[in-house]
């Protein structure tokens, strides 16, 4: 694990005040939410697992929002991160943005 990943139960033991910054929902079944950390699921919110490992974010910069355009989906971060998932959120590319 990198370094500057918090992990799950850490941020979990600190208590309720980590920010939930977008939800993204595939169908009704398959969710994800981004803020500090990256976590989807697959059974309709029963269980949660994160996916920090599969997202281009070395620096750990917070993930403000995720938008899907045609088959792609697409999540905007601090200091300009944008990343591109073209394989249903399983894993995320990080993108050049325009600026």
């Amino acid at each position: 694990m990198l370094p500057f990943v918090v992990p799950a139960q850490q941020l979990m033991d600190e208590g309720p005040d980590k920010p939930l910054f977008d939800l993204f929902f595939l169908d009704v079944r398959n969710c994800g939410w981004w803020g500090p950390m990256a976590f989807v699921t697959h059974d309709g919110g029963l269980s949660w697992q994160s996916i920090c490992a599969h997202v281009d974010n070395p620096n750990g910069l917070q993930l403000y929002g995720i938008s899907q355009t045609g088959t792609d989906v697409f999540m905007a971060g601090e200091q300009g991160t944008l990343l591109r998932s073209s394989d249903t959120c399983q894993t995320f590319e990080a993108l050049t943005p325009p600026f």
